[in-house]
């Protein structure tokens, strides 16, 4: 399952947040396959693509205590609510 997020960022800080995202250990959970920080080149937005083993691993992922901790610190970063979109690869 592909999961893209995209997160809002105050300007400027771009770097900042994928710096944050960078060192986190959310992306070396179980069940997570592969993953990519994608920085925007006109708006002051970064994406994620993550590859879950499963719908499952993705929460059970976000909902352990390392999921918890980085919800916590990225929402501190953010400019607005983040869009999460879910695929299915054929």
């Amino acid at each position: 399952m592909l999961e893209i997020v995209r997160l809002p960022v105050p300007p400027g800080t771009e770097g900042e947040v994928a710096a944050f995202l960078e060192a986190s250990p959310y992306f070396g959970q179980q069940g997570l396959l592969a993953h990519r920080i994608l920085v925007g080149e006109q708006d002051p937005e970064i994406a994620l693509v993550l590859e879950w083993a499963s719908h499952d691993a993705g929460r059970a992922a976000i909902t352990s205590d390392i999921g918890r901790t980085f919800l916590a610190g990225l929402q501190e970063r953010l400019a607005g609510a983040p869009q999460i979109t879910y695929y299915e690869p054929r």
